[in-house]
């Protein structure tokens, strides 16, 4: 779908932005959880991190419906 979605000379930056951002953003959500244990409980954690991971889990998932309608 990437390679769909940009010009043939541009896939490569592409996807090395989509690389960069995704790994600048489980940084941040990395040490953003790691914080949360450290001044509260560690279930805490643990709840957030899985109310991101469905928040991620249904973005995609409304984004795809909405490219593939």
């Amino acid at each position: 779908m990437l390679l769909d979605a940009v010009p043939e000379h541009r896939a490569g930056f592409v996807f090395g932005a989509t690389n960069a951002a995704g790994l600048g953003l489980s940084a941040v959500v990395t040490v953003s959880v790691a914080a949360l244990a450290d001044h509260t409980h560690i279930a805490n954690a643990f709840y957030a991190l899985a109310i991101r991971c469905a928040a991620v889990a249904v973005v995609t998932a409304v984004t795809l419906r909405e490219q593939l309608a």
